[in-house]
């Protein structure tokens, strides 16, 4: 990503800056979101870039973050519908777009340990009881509600432990840290929320 950015017309610099800021990580949440949804990052940075007024800004990746945002959402509000996001385990924008075979492949590697890791780490949790799971409510008794179930504790687990979340009691944990683990709060939110209604929509009547 380091390659895009030096690519978009920002300065050597600005490039440096960017690195060092706190607002870094978000930047690049947001591209690879664009991407996931669509769209190219190296264009969508470019532009923000392009759209000029650079100079003298106190943060300036939390200005480029919240252009791209803006990019992003314009571009996929044509008349072409936007191709649906991927997620990793349901929580990490997958890098798509062309790309060397052999990174493709490092990356189909790494999309595979991630998403077992989460699945194995899912069924630990089940198996011990962990008293958390109830914020999901229990495990469907039908196969298909329970395997969806399974998918949706998956992402809640994948956001537990990428940010090292041990609350014995409650699933996602406080809502704080960086704007890019607020952002990956709510997609395990979204995930606990599918459980639950799974959930009720098992429930005896």
């Amino acid at each position: 990503m380091e390659t895009v950015l030096a690519g978009s017309g920002l300065t050597l610099a600005q490039v440096e800056d960017l690195i060092d800021s706190e607002a870094f990580g978000s930047l690049i949440a947001e591209l690879r979101r664009g991407q996931a949804g669509g769209a190219d990052p190296a264009n969508l940075i470019t532009r923000a870039v392009a759209a000029g007024g650079l100079e003298g800004q106190a943060d300036l990746a939390a200005t480029l973050r919240n252009r791209v945002r803006r990019l992003a959402t314009t571009s996929s509000g044509g008349t072409r519908r936007p191709r649906r996001p991927r997620y990793i385990a349901g929580l990490i924008p997958e890098a798509t777009g062309p790309m060397p075979a052999d990174m493709t492949q490092a990356l189909r590697e790494l999309r595979e340990l991630i998403e077992h890791r989460a699945t194995a780490l899912a069924a630990a949790a089940v198996s011990g009881g962990q008293a958390w799971l109830r914020d999901l409510g229990a495990a469907p008794t039908r196969v298909a509600n329970r395997a969806s179930w399974e998918r949706e504790l998956a992402t809640v687990i994948a956001y537990r432990d990428r940010y090292g979340i041990t609350d014995p009691s409650a699933a996602l944990g406080p809502a704080t840290g960086t704007q890019l683990q607020r952002a990956d709060r709510q997609r395990a939110d979204a995930a606990l929320r599918r459980a639950q209604r799974l959930t009720a929509a098992s429930a005896p009547r």
